[in-house]
């Protein structure tokens, strides 16, 4: 199931502001290795609205998982985009950039290997990298993948999604944090027993 909402954020244009006064780091500066293309904040900006939004959009309550939950995001036309999967059980993001360059929003595939759309449940996030050399899928190679359906960047619009599913980026622009593609990435669970401890602004 994807999810397209238009107009997620009440505040917009505040929401923006903050973003890009927040200092970005690499995933190496973040997490001591490499998990994610471009820059995300520092900061986690976690409101009840979004929240509360996402849980009725998925049909029930979710929670923030991980510790990406909420950081803004940068990456420009130097960052790779390649088909991925996420290692939380759901996945959103809203496009914040104001350029709405409506070609770089949001991407999803068919494998050509095994006709996935989605990594199989059963596979751990340990047992990925044996699943895709079992599998013979390439995440690098653009031949065994087609794209299935593309959602279309628009400032405030969220895209929300299972994490399980094969997406990225459909491009990346720019040469600059201020002309790079700017957004906001939000990892959940159903499962309040995993959900991370952060402060939620209400």
């Amino acid at each position: 199931m994807i999810i397209v909402e238009d107009w997620f954020y009440d505040n917009p244009e505040q929401v923006y502001d903050l973003a890009i006064k927040q200092e970005y780091k690499t995933c190496e500066e973040l997490l001591g290795v490499c998990g994610f293309s471009g820059k995300r904040s520092d900061m986690r900006y976690v409101t009840e609205e979004a929240i509360d939004k996402l849980s009725r959009y998925f049909g029930r309550q979710v929670y923030p998982h991980g510790n990406m939950y909420g950081r803004f995001q940068v990456c420009t036309s130097m960052d790779k985009t390649f088909p991925h999967t996420d290692t939380d059980p759901l996945a959103a993001v809203v496009f914040l950039d104001r350029k709405q360059p409506v070609n770089a929003g949001t991407s999803f595939y068919r494998n050509k290997i095994d006709n996935s759309l989605e990594i199989p449940l059963e596979v751990s996030n340990e047992d990925f990298n044996n699943y895709l050399v079992k599998s013979g899928i390439n995440l690098l190679d653009r031949t065994q993948w087609e794209e299935v359906a593309r959602i279309g960047l628009l400032f405030n619009r969220l895209v929300a999604y299972p994490g399980t599913l094969w997406h990225d980026a459909t491009n990346y622009y720019g040469h600059s944090f201020e002309s790079g593609r700017l957004f906001q990435v939000f990892f959940l669970t159903d499962d309040k027993n995993q959900a991370s401890n952060v402060e939620i602004i209400k």
